[in-house]
């Protein structure tokens, strides 16, 4: 992450705790007509089941957030 991080180029990396806080941030970071997708780089049982969950969630956060 640090060394990403240090890319003039590369990706803009930001770090939050929840899969919400994400949602919220990549709109806020968006613009219209941009696509936001999900693609967990770990597992996130501290948060949710599994995976079918986690989507749900995310489903969830993004039509809230529209």
């Amino acid at each position: 992450l640090p060394a990403l991080q240090k890319k003039k180029n590369g990706p803009k990396i930001v770090v939050v705790k929840t899969l919400k806080d994400a949602v919220a941030k990549a709109f806020t970071a968006s613009s219209k007509g941009d696509k936001i997708a999900l693609s967990p780089g770990a597992t996130s049982f501290a948060e949710f089941n599994n995976e079918f969950e986690r989507g749900k969630f995310f489903e969830t956060y993004i039509k809230k957030v529209r």
